[in-house]
Order: C-alpha cells, then structure tokens, then sequence
C-alpha cells in the first residue's frame, strides 16, 4: 500500500510535532482552543516535514506581503505589510483601543475602545468602523 514509506514518516512527524507542540503550549499556560490550535498546527507541520518546510519558507520570503496578527498590548487586530520594495511599510491595519487625537490644538481620546482603520503608515489618521464618529463620547 505504500512502497517506499512515506505516509508512515508523515504520520511519525505528526506524532511528533503534535506532543511537541502541545507540550510547549501547556508550559506557556495555554488553555482552550488556543491550545487545540497549537496542537493542530504542530502536527500539520510535523507531517510536512523538514525539507518540504524549508521550501514553504523560502516559497513565503518571496512573497511580497506579510500579515502581523494580534497586539494585545496596542490594540492591533491585524495588519498587513509590505516586506520591501519602493512603498515598504504597512498598507492597513485594523484596530481596537481607544483613539487620541488632535483637533484644532486640543488633545482629545475616546471615552471607550473604538474599531477602526488605519491605511497607510499615517498613525494618526482613524477611519472609524464601529460606532460612528459622531456617536463617540469624547474628553478632553
């Protein structure tokens, strides 16, 4: 059924990447789904195996964008990159925290978190989502 053995040293490689994972995830205090997650990919990437990972990476280098997930410490959901090139930096990104502004010289922030965009590497520029800027308390 299988000649040369391959699918036997997928399945070991998952084994293995799978307690691996799971082992590595536990000792970080991970719990729940975020533990089932790490788990799941550990064994996917164990049963792909070294040669064929290093591929996929060099495959992934090559691509121009990347996507940084979430920042519990500045209220980033997600954002996406560009690696290199003329217009490097970040294209959009998609936040929720509260909002500090400028309007008129007066310095102002959001009574609570706001979602909303950013485009560009313009910071301080919010293109808000949810709720609507005119529904937003502010202070000053």
């Amino acid at each position: 059924m299988d000649p040369d053995g391959k699918a036997a040293w997928m399945v070991a490689g998952a084994a293995f990447g799978g307690i691996t994972s799971y082992i590595t995830a536990r000792s970080k205090g991970v719990k729940g789904w975020k533990l089932v997650r790490a788990t799941f990919w550990g064994a996917a990437l164990g049963a792909i195996g070294g040669p064929r990972l290093k591929v996929a990476g060099r495959i992934a280098k090559k691509f121009p964008y990347r996507v940084k997930g979430y920042s519990k410490s500045d209220g980033r959901l997600f954002s996406v990159i560009k690696r290199s090139g003329k217009n490097k930096g970040r294209k959009f990104s998609l936040d929720y925290h509260q909002i500090r502004e400028t309007v008129n010289g007066k310095k102002r922030r959001s009574h609570r978190k706001v979602l909303h965009v950013h485009f560009g590497k313009n910071i301080h520029k919010h293109r808000v989502i949810y709720p609507r800027r005119k529904k937003i308390k502010w202070i000053n």
